[in-house]
């Protein structure tokens, strides 16, 4: 009886590896192209400034560095802290095409940050849906070796 219990926890397990994994691998990625499809507005940038955050506690301490953007829309300057961090310091200055939108030119993306975030999530969703995937046979193939 144990082991059917234990059975049952595994695919519920592959079962949340697999919905995860899907999640990530189409909902994500999707979800990210939904929110940024209004900025279609090419505009020149350049990293302003630079926003160390800690990302742990105890040793050793790690820390992640999210670029601060610097451009012109429609005659306003405006500063704009990415959403997208990375473990290594962007270099301030360093001249960026970002994608703004017109009406609401607060709302910006960098292609290429987006592009690598969402190709991080499809890896990420992909072996989680890889695992999940053969995770059932397996929890299969062991509970008819029980029960034979």
């Amino acid at each position: 009886m144990s082991l059917l219990i234990g059975l049952g926890l595994g695919v519920l397990l592959a079962m949340i590896f697999l919905a995860v994994g899907l999640i990530l691998l189409i909902a994500v990625p999707n979800h990210m192209d939904k929110v940024h499809a209004t900025c279609t507005q090419p505009v020149p940038a350049r990293i302003a400034d630079v926003i160390k955050e800690k990302m742990s506690m105890h040793p050793p301490v790690r820390y992640n560095y999210a670029p601060v953007y610097e451009y012109v829309c429609n005659g306003t300057v405006y500063r704009i802290k990415s959403v997208l961090n990375s473990s290594q310091p962007p270099v301030i200055g360093t001249q960026v095409l970002l994608m703004v939108d017109p009406a609401n030119p607060d709302n910006c993306c960098e292609p290429q940050q987006q592009q690598r975030a969402k190709t991080i999530f499809r890896i990420v969703g992909g072996g989680l849906l890889a695992v999940g995937v053969l995770a059932l046979p397996v929890l299969g193939l062991v509970l008819l070796a029980v029960a034979g």
